[in-house]
């Protein structure tokens, strides 16, 4: 028999091991003698180095995030710090390196992926997973007072930073402003690629952007006046580019420049673009005016700093850029230059506004959209064509393939984001990327999705669509159609103004809910006009938003699905002498591709559902008939996925 107090320690120490194993899972193939994943990066001699490099600082903990310096969702090779450390290359997560430990936390949507690519001295931290602590908690359970934790503040946005502030210095733990160096790159070296060489460019203002950039600046400082600021800070790139109507390529799959940017009112509005000399076209110098009255002042990218800081001593207030939606807001590095009773908070005036497409905008992104959908229709039909008649296709011949067939379409700029081509058991990692060590066949055995999208001057895309050229499980088509189901609720809506994002979510996964299914990430993203494919928006829909609708489902190491349409925003009237005195919305497809027939399953569908498919199929028919008519076998291939679904 056991005493009560032993028995109390032995419940207590298996509730501390339960508790461990949650928060530290056995990693993948990391037994001695495990085959290791072909995705796997071994990056013992990095850590070791930037654990050098810590000791000599008196640095306990050191933490690496994505971001660059301008707090953007994708970065360039040359701010790729935290890919470089630990190996893993999904576009969210969060590095930490320790005297003796190497963590690292990502969200759902790369769980797997980074257990395949972190090699075995990472320990992987399942974020929001139960019994897994934040890194801030992980740092002070693993740290002690006195101790001292550094990351390079240029790349931490401030709300993160007071974060950390709040939990660390209770704890007697100091937050090390780091701004002149980053450990990482002082590791990385030589081998640290540079920047593109690519110049920029103009965006036409009257055939695309629809408003030139000094009637931006105008509305800009409109809202900046209007808030009790003196001037302003814009440091997001798409920020930047929308801004002054200028394009460029220094960051992959986004089309900006490397730069920061002030506006000051003096009254007039004065506006300081910082920037490489190099990007700098006659051309685009012409377009900004420089040299003018009114014109753009230009300055190298790195006078920034000092100027910033003259600045806060000049003006009596200035607006800072905070949280909004996708936009991260200011460096704590821009933050700290100013006085802090100067500092006015608000959702960067540019976000808010880039967020409602101007008439010349949304016209061209419907325009875009429809040239792209041909592109995808004509890929996805030589797909198909081509893995039944047993020719050899893998998933990074599909995304060479629909990378080519959207070249040749009128105004494209390229991908807007490194395609999913996703084949079997890599289309249930919801942002897998083919690589020449994970590539897949193509068959007809096996479920494929493919998320891709185009940049084109007149507008950006996003499209996903999974396919199935054998004969599907039932639990495929069951899945897919509920999918389907979610899809159509969603594009059914009408709601009014004011609608939350979250108060439409449960739309998409209802379906799902019926059959015990759900996923882990969120199901709308605001796109950018020939800008970010993944756009900060309100939480709330307005006219002329156009965004994502992407319902998905994945079984780990099996398979996964997911669909994905663009739609914006219109305004419903209705009449009558009951009808409310409201303002109500409801979605419009932008998106124009067929639905896999295969794999719906009718009697899941009510008859209400089945009459917008057929709606939706009979628009695709005749909207994009006229731009396939060159390709037999796409036009064959739409036609035969847009006849009407039998009735229930």
């Amino acid at each position: 028999m056991h005493t009560v107090p032993h028995l109390i320690a032995v419940v207590a120490a298996g509730l501390l091991l339960a508790v461990r194993a949650q928060q530290d899972p056995p990693r993948l193939s990391c037994q001695p003698g495990d085959p290791q994943p072909p995705s796997r990066v071994n990056t013992t001699e990095r850590v070791n180095a930037l654990r050098g490099l810590m000791q000599s600082l008196n640095i306990a903990a050191y933490i690496v995030l994505t971001n660059d310096d301008h707090q953007s969702e994708y970065v360039a090779d040359y701010d790729e710090r935290r890919r470089f450390i630990s190996g893993f290359s999904g576009s969210s997560g969060w590095a930490v390196v320790t005297k003796n430990e190497s963590a690292l936390w990502t969200d759902s949507r790369y769980f797997l992926q980074a257990d395949q690519q972190l090699d075995c001295d990472w320990k992987l931290m399942r974020d929001r997973n139960a019994g897994v602590p934040m890194m801030e908690q992980w740092l002070i359970d693993n740290l002690k007072a006195g101790d001292v934790v550094s990351a390079d503040q240029k790349t931490v946005p401030e709300s993160q930073w007071q974060t950390w502030l709040k939990a660390f210095e209770p704890q007697g733990i100091a937050l090390q402003v780091r701004t002149n160096s980053n450990l990482v790159d002082q590791v990385w070296g030589l081998d640290r690629p540079p920047y593109p060489s690519t110049p920029a460019q103009v965006l036409d203002e009257t055939l695309y952007a629809g408003e030139t950039w000094r009637q931006k600046v105008a509305r800009v400082a409109a809202q900046v006046g209007a808030s009790g600021g003196q001037a302003t800070v814009v440091a997001a790139l798409d920020e930047v580019a929308w801004l002054l109507n200028l394009r460029g390529a220094d960051v992959p799959f986004t089309p900006v420049i490397r730069a920061y940017l002030t506006l000051e009112l003096r009254p007039a509005a004065q506006v300081t673009l910082y920037v490489a000399n190099s990007k700098l076209t006659p051309a685009v110098r012409t377009h900004l005016a420089e040299g003018q009255a009114d014109g753009v002042v230009i300055k190298d990218y790195e006078q920034i700093w000092d100027d910033l800081t003259a600045l806060g001593i000049r003006v009596t207030n200035v607006t800072l850029p905070s949280r909004f939606s996708y936009s991260l807001g200011v460096s704590h590095a821009v933050y700290e230059r100013f006085p802090s009773e100067k500092v006015i908070e608000i959702p960067a005036p540019v976000s808010v506004m880039k967020d409602i497409k101007n008439a010349v905008e949304a016209a061209g992104m419907r325009n875009a959209n429809l040239r792209d959908s041909a592109a995808l229709v004509k890929f996805l039909a030589k797909l198909e064509a081509g893995v039944l008649a047993g020719e050899s296709w893998d998933e990074m011949r599909a995304v060479a393939e629909v990378a080519a067939i959207r070249a040749a379409m009128p105004l494209s700029q390229g991908p807007c984001f490194e395609s999913i081509s996703a084949s079997g058991v890599n289309s249930a990692l919801p942002h897998y990327e083919p690589t020449a060590t994970t590539n897949s066949p193509v068959n007809a055995s096996a479920v494929y999705t493919l998320d891709s999208g185009g940049h084109y001057f007149d507008g950006s895309t996003d499209v996903t669509r999974t396919v199935y050229f054998g004969t599907p499980l039932p639990i495929h088509v069951e899945v897919y159609t509920r999918l389907l189901s979610g899809c159509i609720t969603l594009a059914s809506a009408v709601f009014p103004l004011g609608t939350t994002l979250s108060g439409l979510d449960i739309l998409a996964r209802g379906d799902l809910y019926k059959g015990g299914f759900d996923f882990g990430h969120g199901i709308t993203h605001g796109i950018g006009h020939f800008l970010a494919v993944h756009e900060a928006f309100n939480t709330t829909f307005n006219e002329n938003f156009f965004g994502s609708q992407e319902p998905g489902f994945y079984v780990d190491d099996q398979w996964g699905m997911r669909l994905e349409n663009i739609v914006t925003v219109e305004r419903k009237n209705f009449t009558g002498p009951y009808a409310v005195n409201k303002t109500f919305l409801q979605f419009d497809m932008v998106t124009l591709v067929p639905y896999e027939v295969k794999l719906i399953d009718p009697g899941l569908l009510t008859a209400k559902q089945i009459d917008w498919l057929n709606s939706y199929h009979a628009r695709v028919a005749s909207e994009l008939s006229p731009l396939i008519q060159d390709d037999p076998v796409a036009l064959l291939w739409m036609q035969e996925r847009t006849r009407p679904l039998n009735s229930i």
